[in-house]
């Protein structure tokens, strides 16, 4: 029988106890109410004060093109959860009779419904306030979205350019075929098609990267790697080029296939000075362009191709569509004929005086318009270009947007934005700006007049506007034959851009 007995209260015991707790456990839901708010409330506060401090963070991150990490954004919107669930329970009806100032009449259920709530909540915000210190980087740097953005010029629309870059396209799919090259006039379009080829490869999957830098004239080794190593996401530890180029090298080896477009080569470059391995990376293809087939050759491509300029159906196709409806309008249909005519066949010429003349629908800017571009025939086709980009400058509007062209064309043709900024203020570019904050407001707006105007390019970085070369020879040529920088500041300041 003591036996038994002793089974039994071992048995019994932990059932009591676990009973006894279980019931004070309901009784404190009851009699620590307040507490149970009290404590939520404070959680609550101290979660808003945690969210605030990160979402400043991530904020300035933003700014400087930074992305929240997923694990940042899931423990922000679960703060969100517990906020919102604590504020709905503290605006819940049944806390008026539940309590303790209602004297006989509190409402013991509700009283211990809601006390039970609110103390699980604070659990929750508790153990999410606790998971801040393991979210790790609130933020990352994504790599850069690369090449072949969306034409802006509606040139894609036009059938010799669709079906040259039907055939270029079907070059680079030949596995037999790794350097390809297009050549043409200057402006007749070379960057543009290649920047629609990268497009197209990249959406139709053809590589898994596509990469793209502008030689130039001058063919700054370390400016192009670093254009390539952008988009790849790439950072140099390397100082010398023969380093630099070791490392791209290796990085690019890491893509299974890779296009890399080498835009405007002036002179003969070598593809392995770069860091672009060619010889030995069967996945590695280089499309170039120049206005030289005999550079192009000489750097041994495979496939050539001519981009010739525009005949007049395309040449007024074009006009037409960038100009807009004001062409519609008889009275200015055949001047705007002879104006798009006088354009040459010349993509950025084309481009540029149409976007001067949109919604301009009086005969005299019209008239004007054909003055400036007109050319007899034994002047050339520089004299045409330089008429047509200087008609586009004298069509800006205002003084300022003027100003600022004339600037990147002495800083040109690739310019740090930071530059342009000092430069321009500390030659009083800008009237009546005074604080550095209007200035950046100011010259953004500008630059996207210019980029609107086709006398700036797209470029894949904030920090940088470029100007095609041909734009930037008439700039500077216009801003010296003016003395631009005198006007400003005095003869003493030209000296400075000689």
């Amino acid at each position: 029988m003591e036996i038994v007995t002793t089974a039994v209260g071992k048995v019994v015991e932990p059932i009591i106890e676990y009973t006894v707790k279980a019931t004070a456990r309901q009784v404190g839901y009851l009699i620590f109410y307040k507490d149970n708010f009290k404590n939520l409330e404070n959680q609550v506060a101290d979660l808003k004060g945690a969210k605030g401090t990160i979402n400043r963070e991530v904020e300035v991150d933003r700014r400087n093109g930074r992305k929240i990490h997923d694990a940042a954004q899931k423990w922000l919107d679960r703060v969100d959860e517990i906020v919102e669930a604590a504020e709905q329970l503290g605006e819940d009806p049944r806390r008026k009779n539940a309590g303790c100032c209602n004297g006989p009449f509190v409402d013991l259920k509700s009283r211990h419904q809601l006390s039970r709530k609110a103390k699980k909540m604070a659990v929750n915000a508790t153990e999410v306030m606790e998971a801040k210190d393991n979210i790790g980087p609130l933020t990352y740097l994504p790599a850069l979205e690369g090449v072949g953005s969306a034409s802006a010029t509606g040139s894609e629309k036009l059938q010799s350019r669709k079906k040259m870059k039907e055939d270029i396209v079907l070059v680079l799919k030949d596995p037999n075929l790794r350097r390809i090259g297009v050549y043409g006039l200057s402006g007749v379009g070379k960057t543009t098609l290649v920047g629609e080829i990268a497009k197209q490869v990249k959406d139709d999957k053809l590589f898994d990267e596509v990469v793209m830098a502008n030689i130039s004239q001058i063919a700054d080794l370390e400016r192009i790697q670093d254009e390539i190593a952008d988009i790849l996401g790439l950072r140099f530890e390397e100082s010398s080029i023969l380093g630099r180029a070791s490392r791209l090298r290796q990085r690019i080896k890491d893509e299974k296939s890779i296009l890399v477009i080498l835009d405007d080569i002036w002179d003969v470059l070598e593809p392995h000075k770069l860091g672009i391995p060619l010889n030995d990376h069967k996945g590695c293809k280089l499309l170039m362009t120049s206005r030289n087939l005999e550079i192009l050759q000489n750097m041994e491509t495979q496939k050539d191709f001519m981009i010739d300029i525009l005949n007049e159906d395309e040449t007024w196709s074009l006009f037409e569509d960038m100009v807009g409806d004001v062409v519609k309008d008889i009275s200015l249909h055949d001047v705007a004929t002879q104006v798009a005519q006088k354009c040459a066949g010349l993509i950025v010429l084309i481009v540029a005086v149409a976007r001067a003349l949109k919604n301009k629908y009086d005969f005299d800017s019209w008239q004007d318009a054909l003055n400036q571009v007109k050319t007899v025939d034994k002047e050339g086709m520089n004299e045409k270009i330089y008429s047509a980009l200087e008609f586009s400058y004298n069509h800006l509007e205002g003084d300022d947007v003027k100003a600022l062209f004339l600037l990147c064309g002495l800083l040109g043709p690739q310019i740090h934005v930071k530059d342009l900024l000092t430069y321009a203020m500390g030659l009083g570019t800008f009237r009546q700006i005074y604080s550095p904050k209007d200035a950046r407001i100011k010259l953004h707006r500008l630059i996207g007049s210019l980029k609107a105007s086709c006398l700036l390019l797209e470029n894949n970085s904030n920090n940088k506007v470029k100007m095609h070369d041909i734009v930037h020879e008439v700039s500077a040529s216009i801003a010296f034959r003016d003395q631009y920088v005198c006007k400003i500041r005095g003869g003493d300041e030209l000296k400075k851009w000689s």
